[in-house]
């Protein structure tokens, strides 16, 4: 089964999500992902900005924060709107678009997730930070709680500011991979001319076989991998093996696809088309270098799933004891 070249994971080729790109067919999980790898520096930029707008939402309520250490904002602690804190009403009207707009790619991964009956972190730290939202509001609006409401808000900004930036940095060099990928398919031309029959006939690449006559002229990109039959000629090959000097071919000389042909006209069988070329071998190491994990994160995969579940049931356990003793110590002072 294929894999995503994006996310890693093992799609059903008739469910996938397809896309043909340089004339090769990809498999992906979601749209996203397909997104992911068609724009790369696009989605970059989008993801840069939410990782700005999340900082600067940190920033922001650590400033609060100061304000409030220093005894600079007691009137507007002191001042309430409809009963209602003022100094509490400008943490959740500050939170709130943060959590929402800056969070929406983890919350959305959350729901995913949800839907195909399966925990990641994306649903622990959607689940963390909604419930410090919901737990400011309920602060907020509802004071008589006895909570300070801008205390849950602002954890729950801080821990989507450093999830967004560390996202941030991993995406970064997995959509450069994606990007050099499609760098590299690009350096493949898309048509070959064949001999047949004592002419040149101009073929899409993927109608290349085996044994294949072809006809390349000065200037032009060797289709394909094969052996030189007729003609010498210069060839450049840096771009497959970092050879700095264009390098001599002759009748007998092997030749790789993508690489260009300097002077002359070359007659070339084709020993190697499709999946089976050099070019495409480089393509899939980068692939496969950029979906596998590193032992430490099939380690902490191994874990996740674990640790999320067992977080919930601690959690609950937690707010279990909470709900029938605290209510009871709180009666007995009075």
């Amino acid at each position: 089964m294929p894999r995503d070249p994006v996310c890693g994971m093992i799609v059903d080729a008739d469910k996938a999500v397809k896309r043909k790109i340089a004339n090769r067919i990809y498999y992906f999980y979601s749209e996203t992902c397909a997104r992911i790898y068609e724009q790369p520096e696009h989605e970059l930029k989008a993801m840069k900005r939410r990782v700005v707008l999340a900082l600067a939402g940190v920033v922001s309520v650590a400033a609060l924060r100061v304000v409030a250490m220093f005894g600079l904002a007691v009137a507007i602690m002191t001042f309430r709107i409809v009963g209602i804190s003022a100094w509490d009403l400008a943490f959740f009207i500050l939170s709130t678009p943060i959590v929402w707009v800056a969070g929406w790619s983890i919350h959305y991964g959350a729901y995913k997730a949800i839907k195909n009956r399966s925990v990641n972190m994306d649903v622990l730290i959607t689940t963390g930070v909604l419930a410090g939202l919901g737990y400011g509001a309920l602060s907020t609006f509802l004071p008589w709680l006895g909570s300070e409401g801008y205390g849950y808000l602002e954890v729950a900004v801080a821990i989507l500011a450093f999830v967004l930036l560390g996202k941030f940095i991993e995406e970064t060099v997995r959509r450069r991979s994606a990007a050099a990928i499609r760098k590299l398919l690009e350096l493949q031309p898309t048509i070959a001319r064949v001999l047949k029959d004592g002419r040149e006939v101009e073929v899409p690449i993927e109608q290349v076989q085996v044994g294949d006559i072809l006809v390349v002229k000065p200037g032009e990109r060797i289709p394909t991998d094969g052996v030189v039959v007729d003609g010498c000629s210069s060839v450049d090959e840096k771009i497959i093996t970092g050879e700095s000097m264009p390098v001599e071919k002759s009748v007998g000389s092997e030749v790789i696809g993508a690489t260009i042909n300097k002077t002359g006209l070359l007659k070339i069988r084709a020993t190697k088309v499709g999946e089976d070329t050099a070019l495409m071998q480089i393509v899939h190491l980068v692939e496969e270098a950029q979906a596998s994990s590193a032992p430490v994160q099939k380690f902490a995969d191994r874990i996740v799933r674990y640790f999320v579940p067992a977080v919930f049931t601690v959690a609950g356990i937690a707010f279990a004891y909470w709900l029938v003793t605290g209510n009871r110590q709180e009666s007995l002072r009075f």
